[in-house]
């Protein structure tokens, strides 16, 4: 069961109005391009992940932690008979680097 919606991040939300009102540069289009593609797999991850089927666990997504002045996601965590795993989807080009 999916406890938590899917959302985009506020970042995300930002460089998307921003771009609506105003030309983004080049930096900030390769940026707002990262955050769609990123949100783009997370819901393919959890079409797949629903479609294949699970035992009965509960799923938070989406789940962003602060730490110092770094935040961090962590897409899914699933909790079943009280054990956790957490899933961290990133996204490397061919030669490796990330994207």
């Amino acid at each position: 069961m999916f406890v938590t919606d899917r959302g985009k991040s506020a970042n995300h939300m930002h460089l998307e109005i921003l771009g609506k009102r105003a030309a983004l540069d080049g930096k900030e289009e390769r940026e707002l391009e990262r955050y769609r593609s990123g949100y783009e797999g997370e819901l393919e991850y959890d079409r797949v992940f629903d479609e294949v089927g699970h035992a009965p666990m509960y799923v938070f997504r989406d789940i962003w932690l602060g730490i110092d002045d770094s935040k961090v996601q962590l897409d899914a965590v699933h909790d079943r008979n009280q054990h956790q795993e957490c899933d961290t989807g990133r996204a490397f080009d061919g030669d490796g680097h990330r994207l």
